[in-house]
């Protein structure tokens, strides 16, 4: 009875601490991806393609909603062919705080590309972009790194 009494006695008196939570961590913030980002790895349903392309030079450079791509050689959503292919353009996420698409627009051209895994406030040093370049059945997935 003694042990019923104490456990109870615990379990009460321990319900009535007060939590501390910092200031900042509900925040919200931007993800923020902007830098010089160089194609790490390619690949197309799974199956790694790195080996069998050459993409050593090949970079996405995005600032203040800009984008530019050095190469053209290898393909990207951008680079399509039909409609006006452009390496060039401008940028934005579908959300700025919980994106999951990032969008290249030239003019009137849009188009959108799936990020594979969740980008965050700050300090992003890899970035995953899965598109469809025609045949939907295939998905290629290009890994950036910063």
């Amino acid at each position: 009875m003694i042990t019923v009494f104490f456990l109870a006695a615990i379990l009460f008196t321990g319900c009535e601490e007060d939590l501390e939570v910092r200031q900042d961590a509900l925040t919200n913030y931007e993800v923020d991806i902007n830098g010089s980002w160089k194609l790490f790895s390619i690949s197309r349903d799974g199956e790694d393609l790195s080996s069998k392309i050459n993409f050593t030079d090949f970079t996405l450079e995005l600032s203040n909603g800009d984008f530019n791509l050095n190469s053209s050689t290898i393909p990207f959503p951008t680079l399509k062919t039909t409609g006006s292919a452009f390496s060039s353009g401008s940028w934005s996420f579908n959300d700025d705080i919980y994106p999951t698409h990032i969008q290249f627009t030239n003019g009137s051209d849009v188009v959108p590309v799936k990020l594979a895994y969740p980008a965050y406030g700050t300090n992003n040093s890899s970035l995953v972009l899965e598109f469809s370049l025609g045949c939907s059945a295939n998905i290629y997935s290009y890994q950036f790194k910063k």
